[in-house]
């Protein structure tokens, strides 16, 4: 799907600390499989406003801070730099989650009118969940 639009920016939807290492690891593997689009993080922290141990609130500010900022070694651009137009994202959120998301007006506009990259990992409790595209509804 990349290959055919390689023009088309990537936006990585996370809502959730926990999703850290995702966010890094898959900067890296998008690197590594010759997939060169234009990649930008939408970090939306703590959107239910749970309450955060000082570690936690860490992981969001840095993750926030990747999404403004950008982080080049990990193919990551400044959002504000993002092109507007056709466009992929990969929402890291259990479909049901981002659904309440949604519809709670907790998903930022950006990336949403975007194609979806059919990959699904998600957070339950402490728990992280890879579903292949394969066996996606």
């Amino acid at each position: 799907m990349t290959l055919e639009h390689p023009q088309w920016p990537i936006f990585v939807k996370s809502f959730n600390y926990l999703d850290y290492e995702v966010v890094q690891a898959l900067g890296f593997f998008l690197i590594a499989r010759g997939i060169d689009n234009p990649r930008y993080l939408v970090y939306v922290a703590n959107p239910y406003s749970e309450s955060r141990s000082a570690f936690q609130s860490g992981l969001d500010q840095v993750l926030l801070a990747q999404s403004s900022k950008g982080m080049i070694s990990r193919g990551y651009f400044p959002l504000a730099e993002a092109p507007n137009g056709n466009c992929f994202v990969i929402v890291l959120r259990k479909p049901e989650q981002f659904a309440v998301n949604q519809v709670n007006g907790k998903d930022p506009p950006v990336g949403q009118n975007c194609v979806r990259i059919p990959i699904l990992i998600y957070w339950e409790g402490t728990k992280l969940h890879f579903i292949a595209p394969s066996r996606l509804p």
